[in-house]
C-alpha cells in the first residue's frame, strides 16, 4: 500500500513511477519546477558576509596600521626589555618558614 491508502499498482519494480505515469504527470502540469528563485547567487551570500560593518572597522584599523607602522610598543623587543626576569643573585631573600 501507499501512503495515501491506495494500491501500488502501476507502478515499476524499483518502486518508481512508470514511463506512462510519468508522461502522463508531465502532461497535466504535475512537475518540481519552480518559476521564481529560491535561493540567494552565491555573489549575493559572499557580499552579505563580507561586506560587513565589522569587517570594514577592521580592515580600516589594518589599513591604518599598514601605512603608518606598527607602534613601537607592540615589538617583542619592547616587553623584552621591560619585563626581564631577575637573576637569582639579586632575588630577595624569602623569610624562612
Amino acid at each position: 500500500m501507499s501512503r495515501d491508502g491506495g494500491s501500488v499498482a502501476g507502478r515499476d519494480q524499483g518502486g518508481g513511477l512508470t514511463s506512462a505515469m510519468v508522461a502522463e504527470r508531465i502532461a497535466r502540469g504535475e512537475v518540481n519546477d519552480t518559476a521564481r528563485r529560491t535561493s540567494r547567487s552565491v555573489l549575493d551570500i559572499v557580499r552579505a558576509n563580507v561586506l560587513t560593518r565589522f569587517n570594514a572597522i577592521v580592515g580600516t584599523l589594518c589599513a591604518v596600521i599598514l601605512i603608518t607602522g606598527p607602534h613601537p610598543a607592540l615589538s617583542p623587543a619592547y616587553f623584552a626589555s621591560r619585563y626581564r626576569p631577575v637573576s637569582p643573585a639579586r632575588r630577595p631573600r624569602s623569610a624562612p618558614i
